[in-house]
């Protein structure tokens, strides 16, 4: 009979397994989409006869980037994990990546990034936790880069219901968008959030599997979700959108359009602050009824 320390450690196994096929899934999908939405004329071929689909040919974007078309299709088949920062470089040249593009192919393939990482401290810093106090009449959050909240203000918690009582997972800013109850309720515009929250999620897979891992299993077990995941184009456009107004709806009560704006500590990407701000006295006021409402609920 299998004693628990070897269960554990085959469960390690299994997970581990996971988060590599996933990291490779994501490379393929990536090096595909990037390929086909280039034409041959967009990097000064000719369009040639026969193509079976659109885009360019793995063969020629191996040329382009300097390397065979065997290196190149081991890359984008996922099966190449000693490709070099160089001809990576070539390879996001060749596909006209963007320089987030470029960072997240690198964090895909594995190739190191320029700076290291730092490990996220334990505790919120106590003068962030003081900027937050003093924006008592702005819904604001901070989370930590699995996207949990790990503190609010009291704006926050009557708008979105934020509690210490809640299971960390329902803290989650992802987890919340795709299972949350009242999501859709609460945003106007739930599928703009769900294309930002995917791409965001994508990319922090991209570099740091195992910070996001257990929460992407989790919110694969939902249909919306998994339709959102799955769609290779546009995954990596949705990261540039800009951050754009949120229309917030509670019961009973008109819809909030409110302005997000996330920054990040100098130095740091332990932690992200997210300000909500009202775009008017006309918000402002409907903030404050719902802050002194959710107040006199509060026994």
């Amino acid at each position: 009979m299998p004693n628990a320390s070897s269960m554990h450690g085959d469960a390690d196994v299994d997970r581990n397994l996971a988060v590599e096929a996933e990291r490779r899934k994501l490379l393929r999908s990536f090096l595909r989409e990037r390929r086909a939405r280039l034409k041959p004329h967009d990097v000064g071929l000719a369009p040639g006869n026969s193509r079976r689909s659109p885009g360019l040919r793995r063969e020629e974007v191996a040329i382009l980037s300097g390397m065979s078309v065997n290196w190149y299709t081991l890359l984008e088949t996922g099966q190449n994990d000693a490709i070099s920062a160089t001809a990576l470089s070539n390879v996001s040249r060749a596909l006209r990546l963007s320089e987030q593009e470029r960072a997240y192919l690198a964090a895909l393939a594995r190739v190191p990034l320029p700076e290291p990482r730092q490990s996220t401290p334990p505790h919120v810093p106590e003068r962030l936790l003081a900027f937050l106090d003093e924006l008592d009449d702005r819904p604001t959050v901070i989370w930590n880069r699995r996207r949990d909240a790990v503190a609010w203000n009291a704006m926050s918690a009557s708008l979105f219901g934020y509690s210490t009582a809640s299971p960390v997972l329902h803290r989650n800013g992802w987890w919340r968008i795709f299972r949350h109850p009242n999501r859709k309720r609460i945003w106007v515009d739930w599928d703009a959030a769900a294309r930002r929250a995917v791409a965001a999620l994508r990319w922090q897979f991209s570099r740091e599997p195992d910070v996001v891992y257990d929460l992407l299993a989790d919110l694969q077990t939902d249909a919306a979700f998994r339709e959102h995941w799955e769609i290779e184009s546009g995954v990596t456009d949705w990261m540039h959108e800009p951050e754009r107004d949120v229309d917030v709806r509670l019961p009973g009560r008109p819809a909030i359009r409110l302005d997000p704006i996330t920054l990040a500590l100098p130095g740091s990407d332990a932690f992200l602050v997210q300000i909500y701000r009202h775009i008017d006295a006309v918000t402002a006021r409907e903030l404050a009824s719902v802050f002194a409402i959710e107040a006199l609920n509060v026994p």
